[in-house]
């Protein structure tokens, strides 16, 4: 990486010998470290791909070959390590920062991604399996920009947030709505 590295994850799959590293110059790396002293460092970002800084990387834990980054500038892009390319990139309107994303630990084709924007301060429900184009649903209850999200591994009914307005937030993910927050 030229750049500092802005987000990192392990293969969960994979014991820990797999990371994805997302950098701010845009650029997303596989590396395999099962020898540590000769890691296996494969560039997944292509000449032209033109993504802004990575601002979070997060692996499937359902499927070992799918790993998802975000952006600055919005774009959602959802990586098969397989074959080293991308599998689907989310193509929301939004161009704002996404600044998290995490999948439903019980459903590998489910992902949650936080818009850090004050003025569309959300959190987006995507189902690969209906729309890459159109989330399945928004949570609103920030007021400022979304930071970070959690999906309860344990029972995945349950996502807590925070916020740039100083607050945890509860999701009720059966009901989209809120079950409570904390200020």
């Amino acid at each position: 990486c030229t750049s500092p590295v802005q987000s990192i994850c392990f293969n969960c799959h994979n014991g820990w010998n797999q990371l994805c590293v997302g950098c701010k110059d845009g650029s997303v790396y596989l590396i395999d470290i099962s020898a540590l002293e000769h890691p296996v460092v494969t560039l997944l970002t292509r000449p032209g791909m033109n993504y802004s800084e990575i601002t979070h990387a997060s692996w499937n834990p359902k499927v070992g070959h799918i790993v998802c980054t975000s952006t600055a500038s919005g774009r959602v892009v959802v990586w098969d390590i397989r074959q080293k390319a991308v599998w689907c990139e989310l193509s929301d309107v939004n161009t704002n920062r996404v600044s998290q994303v995490a999948w439903n630990p019980q459903d590998g084709l489910q992902l949650l991604t936080a818009i850090d924007s004050d003025a569309t301060p959300v959190l987006k429900l995507w189902d690969l399996r209906s729309s890459t184009s159109c989330p399945l649903a928004e949570l609103s209850g920030h007021t400022k920009g979304v930071l970070d999200l959690v999906w309860n591994t344990e029972d995945p009914r349950f996502v807590a947030s925070t916020g740039r307005d100083n607050k945890i937030l509860l999701w009720d993910m059966n009901k989209h709505e809120i079950l409570g927050d904390i200020t």
